[in-house]
Parts: C-alpha cells; structure tokens; sequence
C-alpha cells in the first residue's frame, strides 16, 4: 500500500500545489513557532497563547504516538525512487 499511496499522491502534483506544500511544510518548522508564538502572545493574550500552546503540545504528543503506532518506514528509506528530488 505504501509505494502505491506515494505515487498516487505524486500524481497530484503541480507547480503551484508543489509551492503551497512547501509552505504548509514551512509551518512545523522551529522558525515558524519562533516567530509567531510571541506575537500570538502579544496580541490575542496570555489565556489564548497558553490554550494554543497546550493544544500545540497536545498535537505533537498524539502524532508521534501514532507514528510510533502505525511504525511505517520514512518514504526515503523504503521507496528512494519515489522520493522527488529538488532539481
């Protein structure tokens, strides 16, 4: 199932969904929680800040729980031809 789902995914591919991907992927990056976790302190407040970083952790627990559940191996490693490469 795992080679098939990759391709079919793959298949969707386009240079504007390829780029809004990037940005989706941009999002769970350290530089992305440095910057806006401060601001959304700073302007939504300390209740809303702490109720976002508790449901932040929360999410974070619950994915790594279920990777370690499901246990399938990183794309790279199981199927290195389906893995686009930047150019």
């Amino acid at each position: 199932m795992g080679l098939e789902l990759i391709q079919w995914l793959q298949s969707w591919g386009s240079p504007w969904l390829d780029r809004s991907m990037l940005f989706v992927t941009k999002l769970g990056e350290e530089d992305f929680y440095l910057l806006f976790g401060p601001i959304i302190f700073w302007c939504f407040g300390l209740g809303v800040g702490v109720r976002l970083l508790l449901m932040l952790l929360t999410s974070f627990y619950v994915n790594d729980l279920i990777k370690d559940l499901v246990a399938w191996p990183r794309p790279v490693a199981a199927y290195p031809e389906a893995v686009r490469l930047p150019e």
